[in-house]
């Protein structure tokens, strides 16, 4: 669409971002060339440290413009969006809608990992900066030199916008700015969660019937009573997606039972049967949530409960009759139990979630209806997902119920070790809010003054200070307060409050 918009002539295209300009730009542009795209205008942040007040008149630019085409990816900013041309053509300023005024199109952009090394590359990258920059500010500040501290490592930070330093109305929040010191971060493995873990050949299945793809397990063996071609037995989605393509919605990157949150305690351990426990796990039936995301409703059960019509489906792929036929092949050194630690809690596996309408995986734990499970032939009138291995398929066959086998374990995620926050070593920190005196000061005598006046007038206070060796301490706060007083009143006056007029 951009390549059609800028061959014609009566198009303005524009590309429209929320990147800080001086950051991003120059990646932005060598982006757009290695594209091969052209357009007239690369809108960018216009401001991170400053803030620029909204002029009406900007989007009047350009008056012959009458229809516009966005398209955008986030579902919050395509909804305000929408208000705003709504507000255009209300204003007069578009045509309608009728006449194609005002129309905005979803981008659907699949979601990309990157490969997990090189991930972990980049963070102990950035993290290695952060500690040598740690470094360089302690042994400045060991032989009394002033410390250059950084933010995120990059630069110093700016009072205000290089490129915009000469425009009014701008708020300088510098003042408001305290650098905090830098403290060590240590690489270190987190437990992200525990709970009921699967193998990849179940993952593989799940992930089937969250997609709805048809997908085979090439490494899944034929079944060997017949020729193991099975049309695809069905689990039923919710009954309120029964209409909708699960194919667009979004399974998380793995499925598993959760427990509880971070490393479990000893006690909660040794009542789930320990680490590595093998647990059958049931499924039950189907539940989704204001149509942003759906799951399965599973529970643990005991092998002696499960008697004829229970499948279990072994990690390797195979299905057995019963829990016996599972066990003789594959005993369990240890079984264990899926308890949930927070009372109340119902377990369940998420399968999918719509990202387009803010949908997460754990809008899942939301879910109160539950539906029994529906398995067999789907309708024609419905996109159903699908058990994804031959076995599986021939174990859906006739109602039989299915248990998946799993272990618990826990989810280990690179992580960092942190000191806590608020430790400040020989960095002074501004005990008092001088912004906020200067804005009451303003409220109170009723002024009309710009946002460079003001940040005008926080620097005449800061070099006043400075002069006179007044520290930004509490104890100070009558000496300060009658610099504030003074520097203020010449606020709304001329000529303004800067430090030839102080002198």
């Amino acid at each position: 669409m951009v390549k059609e918009s800028a061959k014609d002539p009566g198009c303005l295209t524009i590309l429209l971002t929320g990147r800080y300009g001086p950051l991003y730009s120059d990646i932005l542009l060598r982006m757009i060339a290695s594209k091969q795209l052209d357009f007239d205008l690369v809108a960018t942040k216009p401001a991170t440290v400053a803030r620029l007040p909204y002029n009406p008149s900007q989007p009047e630019k350009y008056p012959g413009v009458r229809k516009m085409k966005v398209w955008d990816d986030r579902p919050g900013q395509i909804a305000q969006f929408r208000q705003a041309g709504e507000k255009w053509i209300e204003q007069g300023m578009l045509d309608s809608v009728e006449d194609g005024g005002f129309e905005i199109t979803r981008v659907d952009i699949p979601v990309k990992y990157l490969d997990r090394a090189k991930e972990v590359e980049l963070v102990r990258g950035m993290i290695e900066v952060h500690n040598r920059q740690l470094e360089l500010e302690e042994a400045a500040a060991g032989r009394g030199e002033d410390v250059k501290f950084l933010v995120s490592g990059e630069g110093t930070l700016p009072r205000i916008r290089p490129e915009l330093k000469h425009v009014e109305d701008m708020w300088d929040p510098y003042w408001e700015y305290v650098p905090q010191c830098r403290t060590r971060i240590e690489m270190v493995d987190v437990v992200q969660y525990t709970g009921v873990k699967f193998s990849q050949s179940t993952q593989a299945l799940l992930r089937g019937i969250a997609l709805g793809s048809g997908y085979q397990d090439q490494g899944q063996k034929q079944e060997q009573d017949g020729d193991g071609d099975f049309e695809g037995w069905k689990i039923q989605p919710p009954a309120a997606l029964q209409d909708t393509d699960l194919r667009t919605w979004t399974p998380p990157h793995e499925f598993y039972v959760f427990l509880c949150a971070r490393k479990a305690n000893a006690e909660y351990r040794q009542k789930l049967g320990g680490i590595g426990a093998t647990v059958f796990v049931l499924v039950e039936g189907v539940g989704q949530v204001e149509g942003r995301a759906w799951a399965l409703k599973v529970r643990g059960v005991h092998s002696r409960w499960l008697q004829e019509g229970y499948k279990v489906l072994a990690p390797d792929g195979q299905v057995f009759e019963s829990a016996s036929e599972y066990l003789a092949k594959h005993p369990v050194q240890r079984f264990g139990k899926v308890a949930l630690k927070k009372q109340g809690s119902k377990p369940y596996i998420t399968m999918a979630f719509d990202r387009s309408q803010g949908g997460r995986a754990s809008d899942a734990s939301q879910i109160t209806n539950w539906e029994p499970l529906r398995l067999g032939r789907p309708s024609s009138t419905t996109t159903p997902t699908t058990f994804t291995t031959n076995a599986a398929a021939a174990a859906l066959a006739g109602g039989q119920k299915i248990v998946l086998v799993g272990t618990i374990g826990e989810k280990v995620v690179l992580g960092s070790k942190i000191p806590k926050f608020g430790h400040f070593a020989t960095v002074p920190r501004a005990e008092i809010q001088i912004p906020q005196l200067v804005k009451k000061y303003v409220v109170e005598k009723k002024l009309d003054v710009t946002g460079h006046e003001l940040g005008e007038t926080l620097k005449t206070i800061e070099a006043e200070m400075a002069r006179v060796g007044i520290a930004n301490k509490q104890s100070n706060h009558d000496q300060i307060f009658e610099i504030v007083l003074r520097v203020c009143s010449g606020l709304g006056s001329s000529p303004g409050p800067g430090p030839e007029a102080q002198a």
